[in-house]
């Protein structure tokens, strides 16, 4: 009866009311807070990490779509087909008409040669090295300028004529033919002037906006347990509930701009599939941090939900009492979970050792916290001899 008794009261103690106008506003204030945080880290992580940038690099080359379209351009870009033809005819040891259907199916076969080339392993992984290089190069131009980007004359150009130049030899028409490439050949343009500020002006804010971000909503929700102890789960609560809102919403946004983005960069032609391919790779990231913050989200509810005074949460919390009096118990079962997340890393956050460090001493906490409720709640509860 002590039991039923003091289970009673701390029900009674935890249940009812709701969360009042002014923390529900300080929740959602925190909850947007994170719903940004998404982004800033995507943007941040994609932009300004080097892991991360030379990781979703060599994903898109391993893309056969990407890879297809990229040998495409590259072909395209050596001089036209009648200088190739006379090309040919000197190579000869002897004088040969070498029709202009001839190197027609010679471009074709280089396409196919050089996206071959680009499949292979070791063409990759150099690849992936000169992505890694010129990811600080990148870094530079943001900032004003560079040598492999360029910001002369209102745009931002990424010049490939090196790789043009190699691509002559892997597809044997010779060296000398490198030299006859045009001028210009192999220059991307990436960005105008108008859109180069606005993305210097964006990567200059994104260097602190992520940590001010995440350190606003997180203090936001712990100046308010500190001032409504008495609704500290609903506030938990709400906040879990507010992640799992951002996060979805972060994935619908991502859903919503896919075609806007997909039409002002590569209107409906050939070049369509690839530039679908490269937009899937390159919210990856994004994609993750919003599921990240689904979990963490969900985790909090569930765990809110658990200590609360519902039937099913107050019968599973008797289950669980035996055990909740033996810390050693709890915290083996928390160890076995923290080395999961270390080795797995399901999340961005959990794959760092500092915010890993951060998320298993919040999941260590409010164990704790639930452990003691428990404890509270069945004083006599006893694990079975045994």
């Amino acid at each position: 009866m002590a039991d039923v008794r003091t289970e009673r009261t701390v029900t009674s103690r935890t249940g009812g009311g709701g969360l009042g106008v002014g923390p529900l506003l300080i929740v959602i204030l925190a909850s947007l807070c994170a719903f940004g945080a998404i982004f800033a880290l995507w943007i941040n992580r994609q932009l300004l990490s080097t892991d991360d940038w030379t990781r979703t690099s060599t994903q898109l080359i391993e893309n056969t779509v990407i890879r297809d379209e990229l040998a495409t351009y590259l072909v395209d870009q050596l001089p036209a087909r009648a200088d190739l033809g006379s090309r040919i005819r000197e190579a000869l040891p002897v004088p040969l008409p070498v029709p202009d259907e001839a190197t027609g199916g010679l471009s074709d076969v280089a396409k196919r040669g050089v996206a071959q080339v680009l499949a292979q392993p070791a063409a990759q992984a150099a690849w992936t090295d000169a992505n890694r290089s010129a990811h600080a190069e990148f870094v530079r131009v943001m900032e004003g300028g560079g040598t492999v980007v360029s910001t002369q004359g209102g745009l931002v150009v990424l010049d490939v004529g090196d790789l043009i130049g190699q691509v002559t030899d892997r597809v044997g028409i010779g060296r000398g033919l490198a030299g006859s490439i045009p001028e210009g050949a192999g220059e991307i343009t990436i960005l105008r002037s108008g859109q180069l500020e606005t993305a210097q002006d964006v990567v200059r804010g994104l260097k602190g906006l992520p940590v001010i971000l995440v350190v606003l909503s997180l203090g936001l929700i712990g100046a308010t347990l500190a001032f409504v102890a008495d609704r500290r789960r609903e506030v938990l609560q709400a906040y879990g509930i507010g992640l799992l809102v951002a996060g979805i919403g972060a994935l619908l946004v991502r859903w919503l701009a896919r075609g806007p983005v997909l039409d002002g960069l590569a209107p409906p032609d050939a070049v369509r599939p690839a530039a679908e391919a490269a937009w899937g790779i390159s919210t990856t990231l994004l994609r993750e941090v919003a599921i990240a913050t689904i979990v963490y989200g969900a985790v909090l509810v569930a765990g809110t939900w658990l200590a609360g005074p519902s039937e099913r949460a107050v019968a599973i919390r008797g289950k669980l009492a035996r055990y909740a009096h033996e810390a050693v118990v709890v915290y083996a079962v928390l160890a076995v979970i923290a080395v999961l997340l270390i080795v797995v890393g399901p999340t961005g956050a959990t794959r760092g050792p500092g915010t890993a460090l951060v998320l298993i001493a919040l999941l260590a906490a409010g164990t704790e916290a639930l452990r003691r409720q428990i404890v509270r709640e069945h004083p006599r509860a006893r694990p079975r001899e045994g």
